[in-house]
């Protein structure tokens, strides 16, 4: 976490994640939930390195907000 970062979540209570990171972002919808799964590259200048998964968040139908998993 980067002081950036840190500031960044204090003054907005809405954003619930905050990576520095190089990577994507992959959405699945289904008609129950919504799971965003944020995608980290350890080292970009590398072919085929490792991608994991760094935070997962789910918003499930008729429950308000995104929760971690």
């Amino acid at each position: 976490m980067t002081d950036y970062g840190r500031t960044l979540l204090s003054n907005n209570p809405h954003v619930k994640f905050y990576n520095a990171q190089r990577g994507y972002v992959k959405a699945t919808l289904t008609q129950s939930s919504w799971t965003t799964d944020y995608k980290v590259i350890e080292k970009v200048t590398t072919p085929y390195a490792p991608i994991k998964t760094r935070a997962r968040y789910i918003v499930e139908a008729g429950s308000a907000g995104a929760q971690r998993d």
